[in-house]
């Protein structure tokens, strides 16, 4: 079981798949997808963007933080509840 996150809608989606099954689609073109895998990239593109023409996510539609960015965002919700920052 694998939960992809889309950080920029704030929507997740777990599928049955492994990273490893996911990353051999990645890698595959899309004409030799079977008819389940498709369905499934599908799915998972629905639940965690949705908007037509959007590309805040990869080909499955998923946007995962970085560490680096969840570090980032912690400390400046941090800052935010000390009043570091007066909008």
């Amino acid at each position: 079981m694998t939960t992809l996150t889309n950080s920029f809608h704030g929507t997740s989606a777990r599928t049955r798949l492994t990273r490893d099954d996911l990353d051999r689609i990645r890698n595959t073109h899309p004409a030799e997808w079977t008819e389940q895998e498709r369905l499934t990239v599908k799915r998972l593109q629905n639940k965690l963007c949705g908007c037509g023409g959007c590309t805040c996510g990869d080909m499955f539609g998923a946007r995962e933080l970085t560490r680096e960015q969840e570090h980032a965002a912690a400390d400046f919700e941090d800052a935010c509840n000390r009043g570091a920052y007066n909008w």
